[in-house]
């Protein structure tokens, strides 16, 4: 081998280890970048982009259908109680109803049941897109703990449902799929940003109903489930905020 075609070799190695280092693989330290006068690569502190316009997709109050079994019938027991043998004061127990006080089920209860699987089911889908197609591994990772979070928040609602017989939809809302089906049309950073800005608004609606669930439910295990899941609701809301500040 010539001297001459050695040294061509070698630099040919070098600029091809140096694509590779600038290419990277999505790191967040690889934010869209541009050059200047100079040829050195730098971040521009300026937006270039209009940033996404996004509605929470959680349901509105009453707007699901949930499937829940009839009651038993209320039946009332008549006591015949001879007067001769009736005491001043003696009290009489007549039971009023068949159904035990331990079933006794809000609407409001329900309500919140058939919201949240329905926004839990729109975050896992929208985050399983993210995790494959995000730019930044950042965000690629945030979408696998998302996935994670909502189905152990999935889990806690369906063993709740299932002790009261309650039939959930497990499938996203209409406002839910049209933002799976925006989120799979966008590429590039793009993607990136308006997923996102979809999981801020979600949560950000999310954390308030369940927050207020954790105060009113009839339930006992639902309000304390509901007030545990606001705090992480609130949790995920905010590092989606990070991650959009880092990528803008």
């Amino acid at each position: 081998m010539t001297r001459t075609l050695k040294s061509a070799l070698l630099a040919s190695a070098v600029l091809s280890f140096a694509a590779v280092a600038v290419a990277g693989c999505g790191s967040p330290s690889q934010y869209p970048r541009s050059r200047d006068s100079y040829g050195n690569t730098t971040t521009s502190s300026n937006k270039t982009y209009v940033a996404p316009t996004v509605a929470s997709t959680l349901p509105p109050a009453g707007s699901t259908t949930v499937v829940v079994p009839a009651q038993p019938t209320t039946t009332t027991t008549t006591v015949l109680v001879p007067s001769t043998t009736t005491t001043v004061g003696s009290t009489v127990l007549v039971p009023t109803t068949q159904v035990p006080a331990s079933t006794t089920y809000l609407g409001n209860d329900v309500d919140f049941m058939a919201r949240a699987s329905q926004f839990n089911a729109t975050e896992i889908a929208m985050s399983r897109i993210a995790y494959q197609r995000a730019q930044s591994a950042d965000v690629r990772e945030f979408a696998r703990q998302t996935i994670n979070a909502h189905r152990a928040m999935s889990d806690d609602l369906d063993s709740i449902a299932l002790r009261r017989n309650v039939s959930l939809a497990w499938t996203p809302s209409p406002a839910g799929s049209r933002a799976v089906d925006r989120l799979s049309s966008l590429s590039g950073w793009d993607f990136d940003r308006y997923y996102l800005a979809q999981i801020i608004a979600d949560h950000d609606a999310a954390a308030a109903l369940y927050s207020g669930t954790g105060t009113t439910a009839t339930d006992v295990t639902l309000r304390s489930t509901a007030a545990g899941d606001a705090v992480q609701l609130r949790d995920r809301r905010d590092e989606a905020i990070r991650l959009q500040s880092d990528i803008d």
